[in-house]
């Protein structure tokens, strides 16, 4: 029951230095909510982002730290959001999960939709949010409707059709989250997971 969803957060490498066991090269995190979707999702991501950016350009302790506590901050950034503005209704989410070494070692076993769906509950589609090692992000909605075998990648307006007709207030919504950079998700995740994959068998090799 309910439209589960998430949000995939991509992180960028963390590189404290040679040997460094606390260095990596970028973590997926994901986290879980059971009832948002259409605008609501979208609102709730815009005011995060709108957040997080704000945290970025503050930030006084250099971007290695912060992308450390880039799981954290987002996590404040989502909570902020989800409490912005109560004429949405909106839904706390779990907070975010580490999922990089399920996905890592499960590649090349099942296609990419098939791992993501059996360690996330989801029956309605993912916000992936990818940082990059500057900082700025890329955002992009991959999504199929109530179990639906068709799931593919879909702009903000035509997720928010899925349930509604966009009004005016609507697409003001849609116009800022078209203002972040798109990402192919199938690219970029790929990409990550063979970067990623690449460190954790030179590590065991070690």
């Amino acid at each position: 029951m309910g439209q589960r969803s998430q949000i995939v957060l991509i992180a960028p490498p963390v590189e404290y230095g040679d040997d460094n066991p606390n260095s990596n090269k970028g973590k997926i995190y994901i986290s879980h909510n059971q009832w948002r979707y259409g605008i609501n999702a979208v609102f709730v991501l815009v005011n995060a982002l709108k957040k997080f950016k704000k945290l970025k350009e503050n930030n006084q302790t250099g971007m290695t730290y912060f992308f450390s506590s880039l799981k954290q901050n987002f996590d404040s950034c989502l909570r902020y959001a989800e409490n912005h503005d109560m004429s949405y209704e909106l839904s706390q989410s779990h907070p975010f999960e580490d999922k990089t070494e399920f996905l890592v070692q499960s590649a090349g076993t099942d296609d990419f939709m098939e791992r993501l769906q059996r360690c996330t509950d989801n029956n309605n589609g993912w916000f992936f949010v990818k940082v990059d090692k500057h900082g700025d992000v890329k955002i992009g909605i991959l999504n199929g409707l109530e179990d639906s075998p068709e799931i593919k990648q879909r702009s903000a307006e035509e997720y928010v059709k899925m349930f509604s007709e966009p009004d005016e207030e609507d697409k003001v919504l849609i116009d800022e989250f078209n203002q972040t950079l798109s990402m192919d998700i199938d690219e970029e995740v790929t990409k990550f997971i063979e970067t990623v994959k690449k460190d954790y068998e030179r590590k065991e090799s070690d």
